[in-house]
């Protein structure tokens, strides 16, 4: 008897190390604390909730038409309280731009790497994963042809790193390395990369009109061509035994349903990837959870979750 309450006392020691860690135990289905991490610079001090806000405002889907006692016939928009919610999942720099949740950055960080590692990005976006990283003491070295995005991380990385000059950018202990290229030819050497984490752009987002944008005026099977060879440039340049982890989502365009997260799989598996693991992300609001009564009308279902799926080079 007393060796098995030492057995769980212990196994409550490390519960309770687990919960310290992560600040959940570590299952399928993550669910962000999306409080977390109000620290983090972002982009427009969150000037994209009101851009998603004004865009859905005019949409007529918002448009509701009445007849008065008097037979007039007037319009109104529909109450958008929910919106402030459920913005912030709204895609595409027109949008509302959609952020990587802090919280979840952290924990994808802390789960799968170590302090002192070298962590790759091949679309940085506009911080989050960079910042998470950085303030976890792992280096950083992303990816992206947005040039608004460039500048903006080239000013975060300054104030975080407490510097002043660009020059002195990437000389602290734990870098943050910033490259405006696409990520389908990286820099690095084979084998560089203690961790590659990032979210792919989708063809239903607009970032920038930079030509060389995947997804950008492309069908969908030239985008997975051309992701087909960020991912061979990922399994290239990250070390043995160690993961790449991406977030991403299935979605709609044109009437059309994508299995992403399925294809990407696909995609992972014939680069050489061994696929370790896919975990399930439940997102705090839902925008399509506004509009009731066109789900049962489309039969569609409310999408409020998105995949990470994590592949090991071995």
């Amino acid at each position: 008897m007393a060796k098995d309450n030492e057995s769980l006392e212990k196994s409550r020691e490390i519960r309770s190390k687990i919960l310290a860690k992560y600040g959940f135990i570590p299952t399928s289905i993550i669910s962000p604390n999306y409080a977390w991490g109000k620290h983090v610079i972002e982009l427009d001090e969150r000037k994209q909730d009101f851009k998603a806000v004004e865009k859905h405002i005019q949409m007529k889907y918002n448009v509701r038409t009445f007849e008065t006692q008097s037979g007039e016939t007037k319009q109104f928009n529909q109450s958008l309280d929910e919106f402030a919610m459920s913005s912030k999942k709204v895609r595409g720099k027109t949008a509302g731009l959609s952020t990587f949740p802090p919280d979840l950055a952290r924990f994808i960080v802390l789960f799968y790497s170590e302090e002192g590692d070298h962590v790759g990005d091949p679309f940085a976006g506009h911080n989050s994963r960079m910042q998470v990283t950085y303030e976890l003491n792992r280096s950083y070295t992303g990816y992206d042809i947005c040039k608004e995005f460039i500048e903006f991380m080239y000013r975060v990385a300054q104030e975080i790193q407490g510097k002043g000059s660009q020059q002195l950018l990437f000389k602290s202990q734990h870098s943050i390395t910033i490259r405006e290229q696409t990520s389908e030819h990286m820099v690095e050497a084979d084998n560089t990369f203690d961790m590659i984490y990032t979210s792919p752009p989708y063809s239903v987002e607009f970032y920038d009109d930079n030509p060389l944008q995947i997804g950008y005026k492309e069908d969908y099977k030239a985008m997975l061509q051309r992701l087909m060879q960020v991912l061979s440039e990922c399994y290239r340049t990250l070390k043995k035994d160690k993961f790449c982890i991406w977030n991403i989502n299935d979605f709609r365009k044109d009437n059309v349903f994508y299995p992403f997260h399925v294809d990407i799989i696909k995609i992972f598996q014939k680069i050489g990837f061994k696929l370790h693991d896919i975990g399930i992300i439940k997102w705090q609001g839902c925008l399509g959870s506004c509009f009731a009564s066109q789900l049962e009308e489309r039969k569609m279902l409310a999408k409020s979750h998105e995949y990470i799926v994590v592949g090991k080079k071995v």
